[in-house]
């Protein structure tokens, strides 16, 4: 396939040329055919056209109608700003002040509903790209704008992909899942498309459509390991794991390699606003050092600064274009031949001037047994600005008192005395965001 079809509207029409009963997309409802798939955005480019040149937001459902809208906006140049009907108004909200829309476009039942409509709007033009969140776990959620090619540049034709299932472990309307979609739109392969991301639901999805590859984020890869036993991956068809959007740490990944040791185990680290920037597949937390060569990575003042690629976004929505080095906003460290992720720089809690990264925190305090999940943030002091605040979710069996002492001598033993957590609270359960991803900004 060329590198000018590289769009999800001429991707779905050659494989129904080539594969037309093959399943393109199965959701709650069940199976799209290659053919169907195809028709629905037929169905929907007559009704789409007539609004290109306005633009406006197109509000997702998780389902394969999802796809054939994006697909139809595409085949129109309709260049619309991109929101899950999962994420509900906080994101539509951030999206509708990133660029006041002529229409807000939802889909239902196979027809283009207009949820909202504001003619005194400007008009956005059309284009051949579109506009996606940020995932806004530790803020307010920022308008980054894509083209189809900036996207698919990072996709790559796969022969033996064809027929492969995969898991799309976000809302369709994420940078990650809009790169799974347009692989498998590419390939020929089943796009998994679940409708909610409990880890019951996700784990019943990988079983009951035999699932090859789950792309998803460390906090849901921990929570559907809690969820299930090792006997149960064995016995599921997976053979990939793609995890993104977070730090991935050993504990993680030595825990997927305790319940299935044959699963290819890959960490991508990149962004909305920079695309996919590395790759890693050794078992290892964080990447090789020697990627950090000055020419596309580079560290300033602890902070990962990645040259600009053709992957990258063409600026946030409304803003003017950024320079030649996109500044990720995570810090990293070199150690050794390692150069391993501490976290977000908006994350850091200062502890007296001493900066502490909550995520190396976190790593040790779920090292402690009967520790389920930890979430780690900053708790305001009047003599040191803030002290470190641990957050945990606890084994039903264990006791409180005996287990706050254990986190706390355990990050005595392995940290600095500034991170380790004044105070242990717990709880049954932490806020996470839509794709489970730990939510940072609510503790803050």
């Amino acid at each position: 396939m060329s590198a000018e079809m590289l769009t999800p509207d001429r991707m779905i029409r050659h494989w129904r040329e080539v594969l037309p009963d093959a399943p393109a997309v199965i959701d709650a409802r069940g199976a799209w055919s290659w053919r169907a798939l195809d028709e629905a955005v037929q169905a929907l480019v007559p009704q789409l056209e007539p609004l290109a040149e306005g633009g406006g937001v197109l509000v997702l459902p998780q389902d394969g109608g999802a796809v054939a809208l994006l697909a139809a906006a595409a085949a129109v140049r309709f260049d619309p700003v991109v929101v899950s009907a999962l994420h509900g108004e906080r994101s539509l909200a951030a999206s509708l002040s990133a660029r006041p829309p002529r229409r807000v476009l939802g889909i239902a039942g196979g027809r283009l509903r207009i949820l909202d409509e504001n003619p005194a709007a400007a008009a956005a033009g059309a284009g051949d790209g579109l506009s996606l969140l940020t995932s806004g776990s530790t803020g307010h959620p920022k308008c980054a704008r894509h083209t189809w090619a900036s996207i698919a540049r990072l996709v790559k034709p796969a022969p033996h992909l064809v027929g492969v299932r995969w898991l799309a472990g976000f809302p369709l309307s994420h940078y990650a899942a809009v790169q799974v979609l347009l692989q498998s739109l590419l390939a020929g392969s089943c796009l998994v498309v679940p409708d909610r991301f409990e880890p019951a639901a996700l784990l019943e999805a990988l079983r009951a459509h035999e699932v090859d590859h789950l792309n998803t984020t460390p906090s849901l890869m921990r929570q559907l390991l809690l969820a299930s036993g090792p006997g149960e991956w064995r016995r599921m068809k997976l053979r990939r794991v793609m995890l993104g959007g977070e730090i991935v740490d050993q504990g993680l990944l030595d825990a997927i390699a305790d319940h299935r040791r044959d699963l290819r185990v890959v960490h991508v680290y990149g962004s909305t606003e920079a695309g996919a920037l590395i790759t890693v597949r050794d078992g290892r937390a964080g990447f090789d050092a020697r990627l950090l060569d000055g020419e596309r990575l580079r560290i300033v003042d602890g902070e990962l600064h990645a040259r600009r690629s053709p992957a990258a976004m063409a600026g946030y929505v409304g803003q003017a274009p950024p320079g030649e080095w996109i500044a990720t906003g995570d810090l990293v460290a070199v150690e050794g031949d390692r150069a391993r992720f501490l976290g977000r720089r908006d994350e850091v809690i200062n502890v007296g001037g001493f900066k502490v990264s909550p995520a190396q925190v976190e790593g040790v305090v779920r090292g402690v047994p009967g520790v389920r999940e930890a979430l780690v943030v900053g708790h305001r002091s009047s003599i040191v600005g803030q002290i470190v605040k641990a957050v945990v979710c606890a084994e039903p069996d264990a006791d409180p008192a005996a287990l706050r002492a254990e986190v706390q001598a355990r990050c005595a033993a392995l940290l600095p005395a500034p991170m380790v957590p004044r105070l242990v609270e717990f709880r049954s359960s932490l806020e996470r965001t839509v794709t489970q991803k730990l939510a940072r900004s609510a503790e803050r």
